[in-house]
């Protein structure tokens, strides 16, 4: 007498529905990293934070990072959406 054998693994079909769902939210996911820490710079930018060696380019010419920093968060979102 034979046991029947059971297939614990997922179609093709039940695959591809879990992998168009997890594939989009990883790529948000991982593009809110970026966006978070240009929103962070901005709003250092935006208070006036210490000046230190490190930051003085940013406060002497702000206007190519606030650029910057829109542009790619728009093109990130835009990409991945």
């Amino acid at each position: 007498m034979r046991i029947p054998r059971r297939n614990f693994l997922a179609t093709s079909a039940e695959f591809t529905v879990k992998a168009d769902l997890w594939v989009p939210a990883g790529l948000i996911a991982l593009s809110l990293v970026p966006i978070a820490a240009g929103a962070m710079r901005l709003a250092e930018l935006a208070s006036g934070a210490e000046i230190t060696p490190e930051n003085a380019w940013f406060f002497a010419a702000p206007l190519p990072v606030v650029v910057h920093i829109l542009s790619t968060s728009h093109l990130n979102l835009k990409f991945v959406a």
